[in-house]
């Protein structure tokens, strides 16, 4: 995969993100059309760790493991 894929796939990590950071000052304590706490706590910890994986794309460091040595030769 090239720079630029790896750089959408943290991109698209940061927005997931976003959307849960911005969707915590939504939460009213006796609200029934609330977000949950769980869905806030999903996007973050997922859009997170969407960037993080990218970040590894793009610094080259899926290229070491051997799984994916064997199918690039």
């Amino acid at each position: 995969m090239n720079n630029l894929t790896w750089s959408g796939v943290v991109i698209g990590g940061l927005l997931i993100a976003g959307f849960g950071f911005l969707s915590v000052s939504h939460l009213p304590v006796d609200g029934a059309n609330a977000v949950q706490a769980q869905d806030v706590l999903f996007l973050m910890s997922g859009g997170l760790m969407t960037s993080l994986l990218g970040a590894a794309g793009l610094l080259g460091l899926t290229g070491q493991r051997a799984s994916v040595a064997k199918r690039t030769k």
